[in-house]
């Protein structure tokens, strides 16, 4: 089996986007959003990618080559794919090179794809899933149908989330932070202020993490972080992490499970800060209804206690694989990630 060239293309460019610079008859390049850099070789007879290294662990339908990954059309943007250290994979079919990307924009570390392989998703659960979503829809919006997720109920319940974010990210203001003020206690509170949101004027408060001091301080999702005001040592570890997530290229494995071990392992702060970085990758939760969810979708699949990147790299990977399902149920056309995370979220509640 091959995958060809211009399928592989095809698959890059709705990914990445824009190329990091112009194609060439041989080369076409991109940026990920995690800021390594990928190149496709357009004229070999199989789909051949450079890559930074490291190289990955063994991925099912994906060959590490062996030899020179130089070529004078990696320049440019692309020129950290022409040295020594850049390598090379042959892929063999879309479902191989969509698990080697999702891998590829972690950082470096596996999106659990072999763990959603043989979790599975299973079609026909799905699809009288997704019936029962349809009816439950129309039952409740006074039988007005689901036609998209812009559109109806589902908008009015969800749309909210892109909102919210962009408020967040202004109070967040990442841009603004330099180095110097690690320590200092500014990045901690700004990272407060992104998660304390409630402005009734303009109907945004913020439900995807449990701050609100309604059942006693030792209850609230970001406990750790407003404690650490007062606590220098916590505070600067605190800050040199997010500094690192938000500014910085840190590994974001090695971010998410120190984060995690700091906060009490409190899985809706965790996904809701990684939300704030990258909604095309990643999806806030709470895990008692996502888990009804996934049975209800009959999925061998928990987060209930689970917060770890494997777990939510796991999740997300699940969102995603969820996504060409809504598509060809519904006719939709690109369907993102928090489509079907509002799937999931309205079909759980």
């Amino acid at each position: 089996m091959s995958l060809p060239v211009a399928v592989a293309e095809k698959i890059l460019l709705g990914r990445f986007g824009e190329p990091a610079k112009a194609p060439t008859q041989y080369v076409i390049g991109f940026k990920t959003s995690t800021g390594r850099i990928i190149a496709l070789h357009r004229e070999a007879g199989e789909t051949r990618i450079w890559f930074q290294p490291p190289a990955p662990s063994r991925l099912e339908g994906v060959t590490l080559m062996v030899g020179s990954a130089k070529n004078s059309n990696l320049d440019g943007p692309l020129s950290p794919l022409n040295s020594p250290s850049a390598l090379r994979v042959e892929v063999d079919s879309e479902d191989a090179l969509h698990h080697f990307l999702d891998w590829y924009e972690g950082s470096g570390q596996p999106m659990s794809r072999r763990s959603i392989i043989e979790i599975g998703i299973n079609p026909q659960a799905f699809h009288e899933a997704f019936s029962l979503f349809q009816r439950l829809i129309a039952a409740k919006d006074k039988g007005h149908a689901f036609t998209n997720f812009n559109e109806g109920l589902a908008a009015v319940w969800e749309s909210y989330k892109p909102r919210l974010r962009d408020r967040a990210l202004g109070l967040l203001g990442p841009d603004g932070w330099s180095e110097n003020s690690m320590g200092s206690g500014a990045i901690l509170q700004h990272t407060i202020d992104a998660i304390e949101i409630q402005d009734s004027s303009a109907n945004l408060t913020n439900n995807l993490v449990f701050w609100q001091n309604r059942f006693g301080h030792a209850n609230r999702d970001h406990r750790v972080l407003l404690e650490a005001v007062s606590n220098p040592k916590l505070r600067r570890d605190l800050e040199q992490l997010l500094f690192g997530h938000y500014r910085g290229d840190a590994d974001e494995a090695a971010t998410f499970d120190r984060l995690s071990e700091l906060t009490g392992a409190k899985y809706p702060l965790l996904a809701y800060l990684y939300f704030l970085k990258n909604m095309d990758r990643f999806m806030p939760i709470q895990p008692t209804g996502f888990d009804r969810a996934f049975r209800a979708l009959s999925i061998d699949f928990s987060t209930l206690r689970q917060c770890s990147w494997e777990n939510d790299a796991t999740y997300n990977a699940i969102l995603s694989d969820l996504r060409p399902m809504i598509e060809a149920g519904t006719g939709l056309k690109n369907v993102r990630l928090i489509d079907a995370h509002s799937f999931c979220w309205i079909f759980a509640t």
